[in-house]
């Protein structure tokens, strides 16, 4: 078969690369390049980075080629402003005015005339039905991250309590105050460990960039809350998480783009058995529910309710670590995922 694939970074480096089809390529020793669109393949994976109206022209000039739309994050839920500075973006992007085009419209149209599409959760599946029948839920190869799993459950620093959050630094701007709002409600030193990456652009992926460790600097010294930064690597993860307490994930109730994800970012703590608060969207519902019923589902959400018991009650936090971990574990488990993309592989060459 002859496959070509359009990532989300030029050397697969984005977690969406590395965490999704690179990760099952590389396992299965499966060949595939970066497709020239002149010419014909037997299959394209592409991507939400990917340029929409060159990927709709192709396969317009090559019908008969399957296009898979790797659809791993929500980008029909954008805001008013960011929905109406959108096309701009894309348009300069890619050097491209085809694609100033009404942004929403565009993306359902590359779904609508993809073969298949992938996405990350149930929740993402049911919103994008209405769009396309043949759309497969296969989650990240996040827990391949973790290189060891917590089974000590004291204070590492106490009576220093160190919680970490990981991310996109993009993901980090948006919920920076929120988080120093939680972790200052708590009567206790905290210690607050951001695992991102060095660079953080204010528009986009690429413009107006600053350098992340010296905006969390100024946070630390304006709240006079101790902020350490963690330049995002597997090796820096695993050694902030073991500096840590437990895990926070919040995310705002009115950014529906961030409430649609899938629940990959509680699946890749859950596999340190590392305790984990989070806020309540429906995918983290759902995981926390299956892991360990809708009243551990309960304890665990509600950061701003819920954070001085992840503080203060080791037992607590070993039950949520071990529920999430065993969880994580057995649903979430490389096997299983690589099962889903050669089943979805197999339709391809069937249909």
């Amino acid at each position: 078969m002859k496959l070509g694939y359009l990532g989300n970074s030029e050397d697969y480096s984005h977690p969406a690369d590395r965490r999704r089809f690179c990760h099952y390529a590389n396992k299965e020793n499966l060949f595939f390049e970066i497709p020239d669109l002149n010419r014909r393949y037997d299959c394209i994976i592409f991507t939400i980075a990917s340029n929409f109206y060159e990927v709709l022209k192709y396969k317009r000039k090559f019908p008969e080629t399957t296009l898979i739309f790797d659809y791993c994050d929500d980008l029909l839920s954008d805001k008013p402003l960011k929905k109406f500075l959108r096309p701009i973006y894309e348009a300069l992007k890619w050097k491209n005015f085809g694609n100033f085009t009404n942004y929403n419209k565009l993306v359902e149209k590359a779904i609508r005339n993809s073969d298949f599409v992938i996405c990350g959760s149930d929740e993402q599946k049911n919103n994008l039905l209405r769009l396309n029948k043949n759309i497969n839920v296969i989650p990240d190869f996040v827990i391949t991250e973790s290189l060891f799993y917590k089974n000590n459950f004291e204070l590492v620093e106490s009576p220093n309590v160190n919680i970490v959050w990981e991310g996109l630094s993009g993901g980090f701007s948006k919920v920076k105050n929120k988080l120093i709002d939680i972790v200052k409600s708590v009567d206790q030193e905290i210690i607050l460990n951001i695992v991102t990456d060095k660079d953080t652009y204010m528009i986009g992926d690429r413009y107006i960039k600053k350098n992340t460790k010296k905006i969390i600097s100024k946070l630390s010294k304006k709240h006079k809350i101790k902020i350490k930064f963690w330049e995002w690597s597997k090796s820096n993860l695993n050694k902030a998480i073991e500096k840590s307490d437990f895990g926070i994930i919040y995310i705002p109730d009115d950014d529906m783009t961030m409430q649609n994800k899938p629940e990959n970012k509680l699946v890749l703590l859950s596999s340190f058995a590392l305790p984990v608060l989070v806020s309540r969207t429906p995918s983290y519902e759902r995981y926390l529910t299956s892991a360990g019923g809708e009243k551990f589902c309960s304890f665990v959400t509600e950061p701003y309710k819920n954070i001085r018991q992840f503080c203060t009650d080791i037992e607590f936090r070993k039950n949520v670590g071990n529920t999430i971990f065993r969880h994580a574990k057995q649903s979430y488990n490389e096997e299983k995922i690589c099962l889903e993309w050669k089943n979805l592989l197999t339709k391809r060459s069937l249909s």
